[in-house]
Formats: C-alpha cells, sequence, structure tokens
C-alpha cells in the first residue's frame, strides 16, 4: 500500500509478544500490514452492521474513507493495540487468560458514546470530542493477539446469545466458551453464573467493561476473586479493565482521582511488569527500532493519514508530569523537531504514566 510516495511494507513496526523479566519477545511487521488489519477489522463490522444489527455502523460519524479507517474505527483500532500491549506487559508470563467482557447488545444503541460526543462531531475540529462506548474498552486485543501470534492463550466467556463479540471471536478464532448468564461484579455461583466446560485452569481473569451499580460503590478485590477462583490456579491475577463514560480527555483529567469501583492490594508483579515493558518500548521500540526506518517518510505517511482522518491527537504532559493539553502530530513535530523526537517524548510519557497511573490488578 502506498502512502504520499511511501510504500508503507518499509515502514517497519516491532510488537511485542511476550515479557519474560527482561526479555520482550517481539513480532516484527511494517505499516502496511497493520494497514490490512484494519480494513480487514472495518470489514468485519460492515458485515456485522449491515447483516445482524443495524444500530452497530462503524460509518456512524463520517463516511468511509482509506481503508475503511474513520473516527470510530481509529479510536477502536487504537485503543485495542493499547489494551493489546499492556496486558502483554501486566500478565508476564502468565499464559492462559480467562477474558469476560460486558456485551448486553440490546442494551446498545452503537459503537461509541453518542450522548458525551460533542453534538455535530467534526473531527477535523480540534475542539471536537470523541467518547468510546464503554462497555468495548478492551474488547479486541485478543483479535490483534490472535492476528499476532505469541505466548498468552486467551479463552472468552459469553452467554449464549449471538452478538457482535461473538461474531469478532468466531471470525478472528478465538477460543469462546459459554457462561450460565453474563457476568455482574459481586456475581458468584449462588446466583448462578457458571463457566461451562472451561478448557483448563486460568492465570488471570480479564474484566472488560464491567457496570458499577452506582458511583460510590465500592467492591474487594478479593470478593470479586473468590467469584473465580475454582476455575483458576492459586496465584491467579484479577484485572479489571473499566473505565466511566466520557471523553479520552475526561478521562485523563481525572486521572487517579476517578471513581473506579474495586479496591484491593495491587500486584506489584504486575505493576513492574508493566514499567519495565513501556521502559523497554521507551528505549527499543522508539529508539532502535525508529532506525530501522527514514525518519521522512515515517512522516510522510503520518501527514498522508492526518489528510484523510483529520488531527491526530496525542496527549502531553506538562513539566510537573500533570495532564497537559492535547497536540496534533504537527504541532509536536514543530516543537520537537522531528518525528523520532515525538516518538521518544511520547514513549518517555507512555512510561511515566504507567508508573502514576493506579493499575486495577489484583
Amino acid at each position: 500500500m502506498i502512502l504520499n510516495g511511501v510504500d508503507t511494507t518499509n515502514v517497519k513496526v516491532t510488537l511485542p509478544t511476550k515479557k519474560d523479566g527482561a526479555n520482550v519477545l517481539t513480532y516484527n511487521t511494517n505499516l502496511g500490514e497493520l494497514m490490512l488489519w484494519a480494513r480487514d477489522m472495518y470489514g468485519v463490522f460492515r458485515d456485522y452492521y449491515v447483516n445482524e444489527n443495524n444500530k452497530m455502523n462503524p460509518d456512524a460519524l463520517t463516511d468511509s474513507v482509506l481503508s475503511g479507517i474513520n473516527p470510530i474505527m481509529r479510536h477502536i483500532w487504537g485503543q485495542t493495540f493499547l489494551h493489546y500491549n499492556s496486558s502483554v506487559g501486566l500478565f508476564g508470563t502468565r499464559q492462559h487468560i480467562l477474558v469476560i467482557p460486558n456485551w448486553k447488545e440490546d442494551e446498545q444503541t452503537g459503537l461509541y458514546d453518542a450522548e458525551n460526543t460533542t453534538d455535530n462531531y467534526d473531527f477535523n475540529n480540534p475542539n471536537h470530542h470523541i467518547a468510546p462506548n464503554p462497555n468495548l474498552i478492551g474488547c479486541f486485543w485478543p483479535c490483534i493477539k490472535r492476528k499476532i501470534g505469541g505466548f498468552q492463550s486467551i479463552t472468552v466467556a459469553l452467554p449464549s446469545e449471538y452478538s457482535l463479540l461473538k461474531h469478532f471471536y468466531r471470525q478472528y478464532g478465538v477460543r469462546v466458551i459459554e457462561c450460565s448468564k453474563p457476568y455482574a461484579l459481586g456475581e458468584d455461583t449462588y446466583s448462578g453464573f457458571t463457566l461451562i466446560d472451561p478448557p483448563h485452569k486460568f492465570d488471570v481473569v480479564q474484566l472488560l467493561g464491567h457496570d458499577r451499580p452506582e458511583e460510590g460503590t465500592v467492591f474487594r478485590a478479593e470478593d470479586i476473586k473468590d467469584d473465580f477462583k475454582r476455575y483458576c490456579n492459586d496465584d491467579f491475577l484479577l484485572h479489571d479493565l473499566w473505565r466511566p463514560k466520557g471523553t479520552l480527555w475526561e478521562y485523563y483529567q481525572k486521572g487517579n482521582s476517578a471513581y473506579y469501583g474495586i479496591e484491593g492490594t495491587e500486584s506489584a508483579e504486575a505493576r513492574k511488569n508493566l514499567e519495565e515493558l513501556y521502559a523497554w518500548f521507551h528505549t527499543f521500540q522508539f529508539g532502535q527500532s525508529l532506525n530501522l526506518n527514514n525518519d521522512s517518510d515515517v512522516l510522510s505517511t503520518t501527514n498522508a493519514l492526518n489528510s484523510v482522518l483529520g488531527p491526530r491527537r496525542i496527549l502531553g504532559r506538562d513539566s510537573d508530569k500533570s495532564i497537559g493539553k492535547m497536540y496534533t502530530v504537527d504541532e509536536k513535530i514543530e516543537e520537537t523537531g522531528s518525528y523520532r523526537n515525538l516518538a521518544n517524548e511520547w514513549a518517555g510519557m507512555l512510561l511515566e504514566h504507567a508508573r502514576q497511573t493506579k493499575l486495577c490488578v489484583f
């Protein structure tokens, strides 16, 4: 695929597949392959929208554009890789992962949160913000995991009804088992929630987007772990991936003051693993890896994507490490002098963010 005269297969990308102590195993790919993956994912969304549920429109905010990427898809795509990377870091050498999404499709109105998205949303307006569907946060990283391969073995538990997620996992070959009913925080076997024929004991239980009954209600992590201990190894981790409704900017502004709803002793092992992975990103992914690419090629492809997708917004931090403002790529390149410098600064910010962010992993 050619962008701005640059063959995107020549723009090298390195992704982590396993973190084992100081060692990070990788998958070497290129921008062209990732763009094809994005187009394929868009196609799965379109197929489901056309044939199964006309509320799940991936083009709801704009006409379809290059490779089918648009504001909704770009947001889902970016969050998918963010949660893939963080899961590889957090889970380290824990292999068997049980993923339990919170997806009640009859209660959903779309792939994004229309109520909290700027009215008459214009992606080219830097003051307009899209709000993601909080129930879809992290749900598609198992699909990317299937494309990349790697160490972890993913099992997703879903109720028997056909749904967007079941459609996706089937298309990507992700293992799905049934659960007797949708899981809700505080459920246990006595209320009827069970897994049907789990393939093995699990090392991690990851909860995705599970509703809090009301703000202020707090669950104990140990009580939630008790709901799953008969399906897991004795030292298993519980990872609760949840965010409140609102835009990405609002979420980052709240930071650790945000309501989370689950309290417990954070896993020091998972914290260390994640920080070390982002340190690896800082030193390798945005250091040695960038040396594989021509800076002008990367900038040319970035500019081409910006012209089609609108301003690419990235989060900055002020000198006191508090949340700064949202920048466009062009603004940051002008400030830092090159795409290479931008990437290095961005990687450092991710590392600092990982150090400061509350992790709901117990």
